[in-house]
């Protein structure tokens, strides 16, 4: 009920739960776009996945440096907002004549790059506004919807890529970081770069 309330509680648990989706969903994806579609080989998998690890890495570098020049929350916006043109750079790979470890290569490092650095900018905020006594009832509720929703997004990528192909089904990876970042901007806490001291539980009184 408290995360329920809480808007900045609220509004991070839509929006992490939705990326969580699209992120099962791309992740479920990939590779059979990869292998099957596009026709990598194995190796050539593995050398794009190498390449794109690279974001994850220079996201942990330059995280800090971002947050701290624009506020966490604008830090996040502005990560949330990418998002879907990250998971867009691998569709195009359809209609785009270059070589496949261009898209696999550039969709996973742009992923890695964003999703760490919003993940960075974001961490401590949900301690800032819960008091310690339901840190731990706060901490499941966010759990148990955010991480459930991942495997959901796996579901419905092969559900969807069972009925229609994996190229449609990949299409819902963007859609759903789409709605993650309106969901994102719509909420209280689009106008602020830092958390509002009412917001913080310790001053709060």
């Amino acid at each position: 009920a408290f995360v329920r309330r809480h808007p900045a509680l609220r509004a991070m648990l839509v929006t992490n739960a939705l990326i969580n989706a699209g992120a099962g969903v791309f992740a479920t994806l990939i590779v059979l776009v990869a292998l099957d579609d596009l026709g990598m080989t194995a190796s050539g998998y593995a050398l794009a996945s190498g390449i794109g690890a690279t974001g994850a890495i220079i996201g942990s570098f330059v995280a800090m440096r971002i947050r701290n020049r624009l506020g966490p929350i604008r830090t996040m916006l502005v990560g949330y907002c990418l998002l879907p043109a990250a998971a867009l750079i691998l569709p195009t790979a359809y209609v785009i004549p270059l070589p496949s470890v261009v898209f696999v290569a550039g969709s996973s490092f742009a992923f890695g790059l964003i999703v760490v650095t919003t993940m960075i900018s974001s961490a401590g905020l949900r301690a800032e506004v819960t008091p310690p006594q339901l840190m731990g009832r706060a901490t499941a509720a966010n759990r148990f919807v955010t991480q459930g929703a991942m495997p959901l997004g796996a579901l419905i990528a092969g559900i969807v890529g069972s009925a229609a192909s994996n190229g449609v089904a990949l299409l819902l990876s963007p859609l759903l970081l789409t709605l993650a970042a309106a969901a994102f901007a719509l909420s209280p806490l689009r106008p602020h770069r830092a958390l509002p001291d009412e917001w913080k539980h310790h001053l709060a009184a």
